[in-house]
């Protein structure tokens, strides 16, 4: 191996290992670097980092720009390593790992949990009625939008670890079914009794 390609290597290698702290600090808990590593959490993080590469493919073939492609490729390669990192029992450096502070907080792992549970939860409830009907007098339900800044709710309550649930296991104390006009209350009653009982009990 020449000079050049140890020096490309080690820049690659840096390029991966900067990319895995960054997803940590944006993901805490939830990121390859700190889900369990037999954890079924990690395929949807992965999966979303090679939707993106399919997307940059997409926006190459309509507009014969390079865009993003090479730094989503980037991003596979740092989820990859890490999940291979995390089952070979080789975390990052201690000092390349930043805790989070205690009012950030991420909630869900990628795009896929995040809109799977909002689906679930917040479209069918009463406190955010203008957002899931496009009424935009209608203000956002602020614990919502308190979890897209990435803060904390002391009115959610998770359970994480393994098993792996679609949508991710997140009950609010706040939800109240939506019987305002354009919505039919909780056609998910009874699915998320289970999901309610199950978090529940992980708490005591």
């Amino acid at each position: 191996m020449t000079t050049d390609q140890t020096t490309y290597l080690a820049e690659l290698w840096q390029q991966i290992t900067d990319e895995r702290r960054r997803a940590h600090v944006k993901h805490a808990e939830h990121s390859m670097e700190g889900l369990d590593k037999w954890s079924g959490a990690r395929l949807p993080v992965l999966v979303e980092e090679v939707g993106e590469v399919a997307r940059a493919l997409n926006d190459l073939a309509l507009d014969s720009a390079d865009g993003d492609l090479r730094s989503e490729l980037v991003q596979v390669a740092a989820m990859a390593v890490a999940w291979i990192a995390a089952l070979d029992d080789n975390p990052l450096e201690p000092e390349l790992v930043p805790e989070p502070s205690p009012e950030e907080h991420r909630y869900f792992s990628n795009n896929t949990d995040g809109s799977s549970w909002l689906n679930a939860w917040c479209a069918v409830c009463h406190h955010d009625h203008g957002t899931h009907n496009d009424r935009e007098e209608d203000p956002m339900c602020p614990i919502v939008a308190r979890s897209m800044a990435g803060l904390r709710n002391e009115e959610w309550h998770e359970r994480t670890g393994p098993p792996f649930h679609l949508p991710p296991d997140i009950v609010c104390d706040t939800f109240t079914p939506c019987h305002q006009p354009g919505c039919s209350g909780d056609p998910h009653a009874e699915a998320r009794a289970v999901v309610i009982r199950r978090v529940m009990a992980a708490d005591q």
